[in-house]
Parts: structure tokens; C-alpha cells; sequence
């Protein structure tokens, strides 16, 4: 009996893991298909408008500015 059940634990295990990983990858690849199609350069805008990367290093170099003065 205590063989049986753990050849079940494994059986459950091998079809869980396969069938996340497809799951996982088409669920990714379908929504920006679509989303790149009708919005594609407005996709392409945000994320270089929404960059907040030189704005904060700005920052800093301005306080690093004003503590010496």
C-alpha cells in the first residue's frame, strides 16, 4: 500500500509541472501579441516617458550639490 501511494505522489507531480509551464507561456505571449497591434507605438512611449531614471539622478546630484555649499 505505502508503494503504491508514492508512485501516485510522483504520477501527480510530473503532469502539474508540465502544465504550468505551457499555461505560463502562452497566457505571456498572448497578451502582448494583441496589445502591440492596435497600441503599437503608444506602447512603445510610455515606458520611455515613464522613465524615471535620469530625473532621480538629478536629484541626487543636486542634494549631493547642496550639502557641500
Amino acid at each position: 500500500t505505502a508503494f503504491g501511494s508514492t508512485t501516485t505522489t510522483i504520477v501527480s507531480t510530473t503532469p502539474t509541472a508540465t502544465s504550468m509551464a505551457p499555461t505560463s507561456a502562452i497566457a505571456s505571449t498572448t497578451p502582448p501579441i494583441p496589445s502591440t497591434t492596435p497600441m503599437g507605438p503608444s506602447t512603445t512611449q510610455t515606458p520611455v516617458t515613464t522613465t524615471t531614471s535620469p530625473p532621480v539622478t538629478t536629484a541626487t546630484s543636486v542634494a549631493s550639490t547642496s550639502f557641500p555649499p
